[in-house]
């Protein structure tokens, strides 16, 4: 599992995703992704499998505008990913918070 222990390593984890997941860089935007990655690290998660899973969620949702996802429930995200939630169950928790 890539646990990156640097602010650099993790700005250059951000490009790598930004590079390989070009929509999810553009739904959520480079500090939410950072601020993924930190929330990867507390959970035990692999980053690279729930950036892989998170580009499926957001095949799903509804990304005609731009909107700002919190840290809380960014947080929330990776919290119910790390307990098995399936795509569906993030799509919904996603399309309810949105804020224009």
């Amino acid at each position: 599992m890539i646990r990156p222990t640097s602010l650099e390593e993790m700005l250059n984890l951000v490009k790598g995703i930004k590079h390989d997941y070009p929509d999810l860089a553009l739904f959520f935007g480079r500090e939410s992704l950072l601020y993924f990655i930190t929330r990867c690290i507390h959970w035990s998660v692999s980053i690279t499998d729930f950036f892989r899973f998170l580009n499926k969620v957001i095949s799903y949702t509804d990304n005609s505008g731009s909107y700002y996802y919190g840290d809380e429930l960014l947080s929330e995200v990776v919290k119910m990913y790390a307990d098995g939630a399936l795509v569906h169950d993030i799509v919904k928790t996603l399309e309810k918070a949105k804020v224009s």
